[in-house]
């Protein structure tokens, strides 16, 4: 650190200029202190975009409408701030397949990046931290400015493809902000059951793929019984690093991910992982090169699935609740794996507003909803209920097996409803 030209926050800010296009990284990645001193120091510049996802501060405001004509927000990936501010009118979403996303970063074209890194190792490398999948290579080559912003607390991790050399920098700032700890979302005795069922499902010596939220924290501590397992991920969560602490996961193989997120205890787990690697998220999602794994095992959750397995895990309606991401990409390659399993897990019902009963297994999905899933290529659906295997069965048994897995109360509409529309007979 002491041969580093490390220039105040403030004369970092201030090489943004108008009409530059930002990029800012996303969630546990962003250099929060960065963006809260541009959004200050913004009162003189004119149409900057700022490129990023899944802001987790909830203090930030460069997206809301206060900032019109300054500050414009484009979003990889919604998060609860994002969603709330989206309708204000000062951002925009853009979301595609995490397979795809090389070609995205690259027609994005930032022409400064902004990056949170660790404090460089002897050689004056610094780690891009546990968020160094998302881009950061690509936007590090092709900007015109490379803005480093050395964090303390950002650990050396991910292996020598989640380095840059400090060499590379244009300009090199400095934060103690300490990284975004995310809670543990509790599991509920209904998210335990469901993944007992996913558990039950999942070999020992698979190569295992695990999204996020309480039923997928569930499949994860369902799972610390099964021996030998392989992570090839895109996101590191919580409930996958207490698998590797409870001796689950092989050792001699390495973890590979695009991200990692979670609790204290995956903070410090990445400060002392010696054979964790974090790959571009392009790469860690490809289809097929994660199908080049046997007995590939990929676990996500979703909003709902409609009777001959189209399944919606972004949005509902209009409503656009997250993004794409890597679900679909890892249930390709899990079709193409030999011995691979693609599992999707829900909760079969949610009570509304007015305390009826609503099935998260539907005839159809409301006009204008995503389909992340298409039909074709869903394996297992899983509810608390069951799992029901939906791979080269027809339209007719598709309905019948889900109505099976359907909340009991709601089965007898659900069959009324197929036999009306010709889906059962």
């Amino acid at each position: 650190m002491k041969d580093l030209n490390i220039v105040p926050m403030t004369q970092a800010v201030a090489e943004i200029k108008s009409g530059d296009r930002v990029w800012i990284g996303g969630a546990t990645g962003i250099s929060y202190e960065f963006v809260t001193t541009l959004e200050k120091m913004s009162e003189n510049l004119k149409d900057v975009e700022v490129l990023g996802g899944m802001v987790l501060n909830p203090k930030q405001e460069f997206m809301s409408p206060a900032y019109k004509g300054r500050i414009f927000y484009k979003s990889l990936f919604l998060g609860p701030l994002e969603r709330a501010m989206r309708p204000l009118g000062n951002m925009e979403l853009n979301t595609t397949h995490y397979s795809c996303m090389k070609e995205l970063f690259i027609e994005m074209n930032p022409n400064v990046a902004v990056l949170e890194v660790s404090p460089p190792n002897d050689e004056g490398f610094c780690s891009l931290g546990p968020i160094g999948g998302i881009g950061s290579h690509v936007f590090a080559q092709n900007a015109e400015k490379v803005i480093l912003v050395v964090n303390e607390n950002v650990p050396h991790c991910g292996g020598f493809r989640n380095y840059i050399h400090v060499d590379e920098a244009d300009m090199i700032t400095s934060t103690k902000v300490p990284l975004i700890a995310i809670p543990t979302e509790t599991t509920s005795d209904l998210d335990k059951q469901i993944g007992n069922i996913v558990a039950d499902l999942v070999e020992d010596g698979c190569t295992l793929q695990i999204g996020i939220g309480s039923i997928s924290n569930a499949v994860g501590y369902a799972l610390k019984n099964k021996k030998n397992i392989k992570i090839h991920t895109e996101m590191l969560t919580s409930s996958m690093v207490e698998l590797i602490q409870a001796g689950a996961v092989d050792p001699n193989v390495d973890v590979t991910c695009t991200l990692a997120m979670g609790d204290q205890n995956l903070i410090d787990y990445l400060n002392s992982a010696d054979n964790l690697i974090i790959d571009p998220c392009y790469e860690v999602t490809d289809p097929y090169l994660v199908s080049q794994h046997d007995n590939f095992t990929s676990v996500n959750t979703c909003i709902a699935v409609d009777l001959t397995g189209q399944i919606t895990a972004e949005g509902m309606g209009h409503r656009q609740i997250s993004g794409t991401g890597g679900a679909y990409d890892f249930a390709r390659a899990a079709r193409m794996s030999k011995g691979g399993k693609s599992i999707v897990a829900l909760k079969s019902a949610y009570e509304n507003k007015n305390g009826e009963l609503v099935s998260n297994i539907m005839l159809g999905f409301p006009e204008g909803t995503p389909i992340t899933y298409l039909r074709s290529d869903v394996d297992y659906i899983v509810t608390e209920y069951g799992a029901a295997r939906l791979m080269n069965k027809s339209y007719e048994e598709r309905a019948e097996l889900l109505i099976s897995i359907a909340h009991p109360e709601l089965r007898e509409s659900l069959r009324e409803q197929a036999k009306k529309y010709g889906l059962i007979h």
